[in-house]
């Protein structure tokens, strides 16, 4: 008897599994999915059908169906986890694995189905896996160890290509998910950056380019000019007509303003019914002229309630900063907060400075 016919006898007495198991108990479906490739005819069979293996000859199939062992796994058990080392090819002959990136298990990434491998990067970088692998269903595999594996690779060129096709094609996918994640991130970030509800830039924003922009002009000498903005009698439309009203009026108010504003000036929500406007490269002088021409417009602009009827003039007051020196962004702030607050005293729908 040869030796790999030797093999092949001692891997049917290995695993050659019967119909049912001892004391006439029927077999787990676990042992019935590791029974449909127990027989070493049938397991080469479906393996010569599977594309990465197609074209390897009878002796190649042979030395894989005598050597490399099958691993069956229930619904949830993991094959892989990111992290962890690994040193096998696994082949899948049935059922369906889901691929994750880490053990946070919330988003499916990949799904492997019969015929795909999983697990060679790892087997040849000797790195640990980076991503964790879970049976979502009953599953069989075929496990190849590194020796078997090069032995394969070495022995056919075909197998050899069409699984660096297949590993190109997974990064490719890789890239693209990659891609996609990133846009999202930036619909995200820019997201976070507007005000949800007005769609002028957001708190967040204001807090992160105030300061930016308050640096970069006492370093060339610029001037710059904030102004703090607050809608008159808010409280009072929010009471009489309801908090969506109040939200079409906020809305409006911030379509006025980014309406009237230069391209270079910028506008944010500071909260409830606050603003912020920016005038960059602008003295107190000019700031409070471009502040009038807000002034005027929201006290011209039509404002309609939720039933469409309209609702009594809107006016909006203003308090005007200039920067200082040595200002830092919350002494500019405050400093613009004290003329609204005085321009709220006075009288309202009013500009103080």
């Amino acid at each position: 008897m040869s030796e790999l016919a030797k093999t092949l006898e001692n891997y049917v007495s290995r695993h050659a599994l019967q119909p049912k198991a001892a004391g006439g108990d029927r077999l787990s479906s676990a042992d019935a999915v590791h029974a449909d490739f127990a027989n070493p005819i049938a397991l080469r069979n479906a393996l010569a059908r599977m594309e990465l293996l197609r074209g390897l000859g009878v002796e190649i199939l042979d030395a894989v169906v005598a050597r490399c062992p099958i691993r069956v796994l229930a619904p949830g058990e993991p094959l892989l986890v990111a992290g962890q080392t690994n040193s096998e090819i696994f082949l899948v002959l049935a059922g369906e694995f889901a691929v994750h990136l880490d053990d946070r298990l919330e988003a499916r990434v990949a799904t492997l189905r019969p015929g795909d491998t999983v697990g060679e990067l790892s087997a040849i970088d000797k790195k640990p896996t980076s991503a964790t692998v879970i049976a979502h269903s009953e599953a069989a595999l075929l496990v190849i160890d590194e020796t078997m594996f090069w032995h394969v690779i070495q022995a056919s060129h075909g197998f050899a290509v069409r699984l660096m096709l297949k590993l190109v094609e997974r990064l490719r996918a890789n890239n693209t998910t990659v891609q996609a994640n990133m846009e999202l991130s930036a619909h995200f970030e820019a997201a976070a950056l507007s005000d949800a509800l007005t769609g002028v830039h957001s708190r967040r924003w204001l807090d992160e380019t105030l300061p930016r922009l308050c640096d970069r002009h006492r370093f060339d000498g610029m001037p710059l000019t904030l102004g703090v903005v607050d809608v008159d009698h808010f409280k009072k439309v929010n009471d009489q007509h309801g908090h969506q009203t109040g939200d079409r009026v906020l809305v409006e108010v911030a379509r006025t303003l980014r309406g009237k504003l230069r391209p270079t000036d910028f506008v944010a929500r500071f909260g409830g019914e606050e603003f912020v406007v920016i005038f960059p490269s602008t003295p107190l002088p000019g700031a409070r002229i471009a502040a009038e021409r807000l002034r005027e417009a929201v006290g011209k602009a039509e404002f309609k309630a939720r039933d469409g009827s309209a609702l009594p003039r809107v006016t909006i007051s203003l308090g005007l900063a200039a920067l200082g020196p040595d200002q830092d962004t919350t002494a500019l702030l405050e400093r613009a907060d004290q003329c609204l607050y005085q321009a709220k005293n006075n009288g309202r729908d009013r500009i103080e400075s």
